[in-house]
């Protein structure tokens, strides 16, 4: 009875994520992850009902957490990073505000355990040089344009892997140098670019793309060997691949440390952190009436002055179709 009620309960839990909140697919595999440790739990604790649950069983849960869990993927280890808990926490919040509006409770149980503090853990971030030796680690292959424009777009502007895929060619603005790009909460921003943007989406557009397309005719601005819409995972692979190549394996960076580059970069350059978070999507019921207030052409005034790839005309290599 316990794994048929709770198992019911995730699954009418998933479909409401899906169809009822405007997330995300990797938002929504958290919380559902996160769910399915927390029923973990409660079946270990031979609980029956999420209407047994109280204050006390989810200050044991998270105990459990810190003690005893054992995060996946990692063998040998027990218990989760701070971060982690922090996340399921959030994760458990979710459940029982779903919970409560569906009447499978009376009261929501989670409001009155307070947030986990998190351990100030600073982003890493790449500075310039070792920024434009990756970038200029690409050659001028059909993969090699297509993977310039990946790494020129992640740092130049501060995309999330998820918005960078999601690009369709209509979204760009050749002449104002912008994109349109969907953010978290299908939320629509627009980020600028430089001259070196420019120059490696146009290679790529003219050189590269109509290569790689095949009679699908995909819309994606990024394209795989297969012509289909490339995936985060291959983005991934492509940042560690040009990071060996630029003898930077050692600092590990990741597609997201791109963006964490951009922002520290644009704050080094003097930019308003105001405008720094509007360029990066950042919402927030407290900021977000800032946001309103801070008009495109100053946004953009402010990338072109202090992010420095907008200002670098570097030629981009040579153009080779034979490969």
């Amino acid at each position: 009875m316990t794994e048929t009620y709770f198992s019911s309960i995730k699954n009418t839990f998933d479909q409401y994520l899906r169809f009822n909140r405007n997330l995300n697919q990797n938002t929504i595999r958290n919380y559902l992850n996160d769910t399915e440790t927390f029923i973990k739990y409660l079946e270990l604790a031979e609980f029956t009902n999420f209407k047994e649950i109280n204050r006390n069983t989810i200050r044991n849960y998270l105990h459990w957490l810190i003690t005893e869990a054992s995060p996946k993927n990692i063998k040998g280890k027990k218990g989760y990073a701070h971060q982690s808990i922090a996340r399921k926490l959030s994760s458990l919040r979710a459940l029982f505000s779903f919970l409560l509006k569906s009447n499978f409770i009376e009261e929501d149980p989670s409001k009155q355990i307070e947030r986990a503090k998190l351990e100030k853990n600073l982003p890493e971030v790449l500075n310039v040089e070792d920024i434009n030796s990756i970038i200029e680690s690409t050659d001028s292959s059909k993969s090699g344009l297509r993977d310039r424009v990946i790494l020129e777009l992640l740092y130049s502007c501060g995309l999330r892997v998820s918005e960078l895929t999601a690009i369709n060619i209509h979204d760009i603005d050749f002449d104002a140098k912008q994109i349109r790009v969907t953010g978290k909460g299908s939320k629509q921003r627009i980020v600028l670019f430089g001259t070196p943007g420019y120059d490696s989406l146009k290679n790529y557009l003219s050189s590269s793309r109509p290569f790689l397309q095949s009679r699908k005719n995909d819309p994606a601005l990024l394209l795989n060997k297969y012509g289909e819409r490339i995936s985060q995972r291959s983005i991934q692979k492509i940042v560690k691949t040009y990071a060996g190549k630029a003898n930077l394996l050692s600092v590990n960076p990741k597609p997201h440390t791109f963006r964490h580059s951009y922002a520290t970069h644009l704050l080094d350059g003097g930019a308003d952190i105001r405008i720094v978070q509007e360029l990066l999507g950042h919402s927030s019921p407290v900021t977000t009436q800032i946001y309103t207030h801070i008009s495109q052409s100053s946004a953009k005034e402010t990338y072109i002055a202090s992010h420095p790839r907008s200002k670098l005309k570097k030629k981009p290599p040579p153009i080779n179709n034979s490969k």
